[in-house]
């Protein structure tokens, strides 16, 4: 499964538990980006901090996916326990859901 596919379970849960005339953001103003796909550490890491939300230019509220996938292939210099793996930055859904309620702004 991708991070983006997790993001949009995790947003559709979210929503569901919230009464509409709850929200501060309007559900059709919300997206979820694709997901931005790295191989290596480093470039998954930065920015650091990581900033799950953004607002584009025309308003809409995006939900940035970031995964690090690591292959299992004997060529990668690294520990076993590493390789096979699919890492993804993750927004925290009690973090959403206080953005969505208006009680956090996006991007805190």
């Amino acid at each position: 499964q991708t991070c983006d596919a997790v993001h949009r379970q995790v947003l559709a849960v979210v929503l569901n538990g919230i009464p509409r005339d709850k929200l501060a953001v309007p559900a059709d103003s919300l997206r979820v980006d694709e997901e931005e796909l790295t191989y290596i550490g480093p470039l998954w890491l930065k920015p650091w901090p990581f900033q799950p939300l953004y607002r584009d230019d025309g308003g809409l509220l995006h939900i940035r996916s970031r995964g690090l996938k690591v292959p299992f292939a004997r060529w990668i210099p690294m520990p076993d326990r590493f390789k096979g793996a699919h890492y993804c930055h993750l927004i925290a859904p009690d973090f959403l859901e206080a953005v969505l309620r208006g009680a956090v702004p996006a991007g805190v």
